[in-house]
């Protein structure tokens, strides 16, 4: 006798070939029942949401003054821990409907726990008006009112 996950593999792709679902809605279910690793790209974001992301990184490092190879280093300094904190941050707000956690994480080579975490400290930093991160807000809003100003 079969193991129960193949005998429930096989019932799903007799489902499938009824016409009940398609092969491509059943495909990861069908894997995940039969032991093997299903791959499918997590992340699909279109190349202007990148840009925009790139976007935000340029500015966070103009406005904090460290370079993105800095924030994406494992340095601990905090003028390098807050840029990358206000990376989280301000690409969750502005691109909330393109990027998961787990993407923006990956951006700066980090889990996304570690963006979570980030996105709720600058939160509670702006809650309480650290003066730090008052300033570099600041010179974060003005290249983006500079380069509006630009595009117009």
């Amino acid at each position: 006798m079969k193991p129960k996950r193949e005998r429930i593999a096989d019932m799903l792709e007799d489902y499938v070939n009824i016409g009940g679902c398609t092969e491509e809605e059943a495909k990861p279910f069908i894997e995940w029942l039969r032991g093997h690793k299903y791959e499918r790209p997590i992340f699909d974001i279109n190349d202007e949401v990148k840009a925009g992301i790139e976007e935000t990184l340029e500015r966070v490092s103009i406005a904090s003054g460290v370079t993105i190879d800095q924030m994406k280093s494992f340095n601990r300094k905090r003028e390098i821990v807050t840029a990358r904190m206000l990376c989280f941050y301000f690409i969750r707000e502005e691109f909330t409907n393109h990027c998961t956690f787990e993407y923006i994480g990956q951006i700066l080579d980090r889990h996304h726990s570690t963006a979570i975490y980030g996105y709720k400290v600058i939160n509670n930093l702006l809650k309480i008006k650290d003066p730090y991160l008052a300033r570099l807000v600041e010179n974060y809003d003005k290249l983006c009112e500079s380069e509006k100003q630009i595009a117009a």
